[in-house]
């Protein structure tokens, strides 16, 4: 399917059998039935209960010239997709089209057995968000976070990589494909890198109803040591959004990262999945997002402390940390291997001297 769905729903329908293409009319008609769904959905359900009006009056506006221009498909849901975050300044936001028909109640939250299957194949393809730790020259860690998942699935291959790292000198976080996830599970990384007590509100979760509110704390117990006092890198690009922005921005105002790369996408506002018709769907924001730290990314992304390309971001936080190593302990035993490696790494392009913001 072309139309992205929710990882266990995926996982339980699979591909659908492609359907014989209807008629270019029955296709514009469903097209615009699409789109005028898709702004009830937005007046009755979009976080932003003020804006909604206006986004649904647009998109219903769009909907009519349907039969005078007509578009359909993935040129329309790109087209649609772009209006939305346009108007409403929410990168969340996504009309989909898929050529294979989707089964009433697709993104329907599923069964029991769909969950598990779902959670084994989730396990298999990327250690539920921990796809790799590992030490790097000059005693420095590197974890590759691919997302963030529950805290039941994800707390054990996180502990067994800290655990693995715990006596390294520096760590480097790699957060540049996370596409975010589970925000408790992004707590439980981020508590790794803050103080036991007194324990943070890091975040909190609001609906239209700001009086409703689910709050995201740092964990008190972990599983491995905490690892404090060291230098911390964060590396972020284009592809970093949501709950691992939520890592970025926290940890940076915490004052414990430094963030390498590229700006990130600015999504803070957790989403639903909705069928709109048998071919066009939307991701729907419906919760925003408050940063106990100060402000939201929302729209705006994480602004990283030093600027560069995500393909040279690990190189950059590698050089750093290993700067920051010898200006801290220049006597040190290991401090002419620091010396050495730094001398080793790639020159810094031209773009990237004097980036840090």
């Amino acid at each position: 399917m072309k139309w992205t769905v929710w990882t266990a729903a995926a996982a339980v329908l699979g591909a659908q059998p492609a359907a014989a293409a209807p008629p270019a009319s029955e296709e514009i008609a469903e097209a615009a039935q699409a789109m005028r769904i898709a702004a009830d959905r937005i007046e009755a359900d979009y976080v932003d209960a003020a804006a909604a009006p206006a986004i649904a009056a647009r998109l219903r506006a769009e909907a009519r010239t349907l039969g005078r221009r007509p578009r359909q498909g993935d040129a329309l849901a790109g087209e649609v997709t772009g209006l939305l975050r346009e108007i409403s300044r929410d990168a969340h936001f996504k009309f989909g089209y898929s050529a294979d028909a989707m089964p009433a109640g697709a993104f329907d939250p599923p069964s029991g057995d769909a969950v598990a299957a779902a959670k084994v194949r989730t396990a298999r393809i990327n250690n539920f968000g921990v796809l790799k730790a590992e030490r790097l020259p000059g005693n420095i860690g590197l974890i590759d976070f691919d997302q963030f998942t529950d805290p039941a699935d994800m707390r054990r291959p996180l502990a067994a990589a800290m655990e693995l790292l715990r006596h390294c000198d520096a760590m480097i976080l790699d957060m540049r494909f996370n596409g975010g996830g589970h925000a408790r599970g992004a707590a439980l990384a981020i508590s790794y890198f803050l103080p036991e007590t007194p324990q943070r509100l890091l975040l909190r979760l609001e609906g239209r109803d700001r009086g409703e509110a689910v709050e995201i704390r740092t964990e008190a117990r972990l599983e491995a040591e905490r690892f404090l006092g060291k230098p911390v890198y964060v590396l972020t690009g284009p592809d970093t959004f949501s709950a691992a922005e939520m890592f970025a921005w926290t940890i940076q105002r915490e004052a414990k990262a430094v963030v390498v790369g590229t700006k990130t996408r600015g999504g803070g506002h957790p989403s639903a999945r909705v069928r709109l018709t048998p071919h066009y769907g939307m991701i729907l924001p419906t919760t925003r997002t408050s940063a106990a730290a100060g402000g939201s990314w929302e729209g705006v992304g994480v602004v990283p402390d030093i600027s560069s390309p995500p393909a040279d971001a690990l190189v950059e936080a590698r050089r750093a940390a290993l700067a920051a190593l010898l200006a801290a302990s220049p006597g040190d035993m290991f401090a002419d291997n620091w010396r050495k490696l730094l001398a080793e790494l790639p020159a810094a392009p031209a773009s990237n001297q004097g980036s840090v913001q």
